[in-house]
């Protein structure tokens, strides 16, 4: 907070909402440089101007990307393109249904995990997908709400299912029973590591810089973040849990609404890490930190 207050006041939004040409979107946030701190009054808005925009569009299977300069009034454009459907034909990749989607974004897909996201997708959509992955056998176990579903199968493979209304977008996961992972994943560090070593082949100084910044791959700040959050839903579901339970404790209820009013705040920094280009290592820990608690709050609100 106290480097945030020495740079000049500077806003950021962003939304990954699918839309036709002469369309626009509502109610998307806006943030306080591109951090996790949301504009909160609309006269701090009122105080700044836009610069530039980045617009994402499809040409055919291809996404393209341009900018908006706000003071010349010109627009540029990016000549590198990336692929709209992204979907590798991997083991872990025909264990599911391939999503009825313009845009799939693939963010892991290795031995042990395949990470995606269906971009453009309804409510409707979701919950058919959801049905397709039923009948393909993932009922074992089932964990199951409104925009959310997580199950086994026979073989022990799991899908973990998220939608977010916000964005139009399935976050969704494939795991491979623990007995199939590899004995040695690479990591991002690993590769940092290799990539800085000395001429004469020595990669001691390299290797201790990169453990001091990452465990198991994982940066220090990143963890607490995420623990942080899980421990918060921990206390949340505990008390959410009593005061079911005996909701005439005026106690209980005063602290259920401070939790309450946490909770906005805390899911908000937790999803703005999503964006933060995160490592493999640490998009499987977001995703395990994320599935605990929705098991969680399932289990509590049942």
């Amino acid at each position: 907070m106290e480097k945030l207050r020495s740079e000049p006041i500077s806003m950021h939004t962003e939304s990954k909402i699918i839309c036709n040409a002469g369309e626009t979107v509502t109610n998307v946030k806006c943030f306080y440089y591109r951090g996790s701190y949301s504009v909160g009054n609309i006269d701090h808005y009122k105080l700044v101007e836009p610069d530039i925009a980045m617009i994402r569009y499809l040409d055919d299977a291809e996404i393209c990307t341009a900018y908006y300069d706000y003071n010349s009034g010109k627009y540029s454009f990016e000549s590198k393109t990336d692929v709209a459907y992204q979907w590798l034909q991997t083991n872990l990749g025909n264990m599911v249904p391939k999503p009825d989607t313009k845009i799939v974004e693939t963010s892991i897909s290795d031995d042990f995990s395949f990470v995606f996201d269906a971009r453009g997708m309804s409510l409707q959509q979701f919950n058919d997908y959801v049905s397709e992955c039923i009948e393909m056998g993932y009922t074992i176990e089932a964990s199951s709400f409104e925009g959310f579903y997580s199950a086994n199968n026979s073989d022990g493979y799991n899908i973990f299912l998220n939608y977010d209304e916000d964005d139009c977008t399935m976050k969704a996961s494939v795991r491979a029973p623990e007995g199939n992972v590899p004995q040695a994943l690479s990591t991002d560090s690993e590769d940092a590591v290799k990539e800085n070593a000395n001429s004469d082949g020595s990669a001691d100084n390299a290797a201790d810089a990169a453990s001091q910044d990452l465990a198991d791959g994982v940066r220090p700040e990143f963890k607490e973040a995420m623990d942080s959050y899980e421990k918060f839903y921990n206390e949340y579901c505990d008390i959410l849990k009593k005061y079911t339970e005996n909701p005439s404790d005026m106690n209980l209820l005063t602290d259920y609404a401070d939790m309450m009013t946490k909770s906005a705040e805390m899911t908000e920094k937790f999803n703005a890490w999503e964006n933060n280009d995160l490592n493999n290592a640490e998009l499987e820990y977001y995703l395990d930190v994320n599935n605990r608690v929705m098991k969680k709050l399932l289990e509590v609100s049942e």
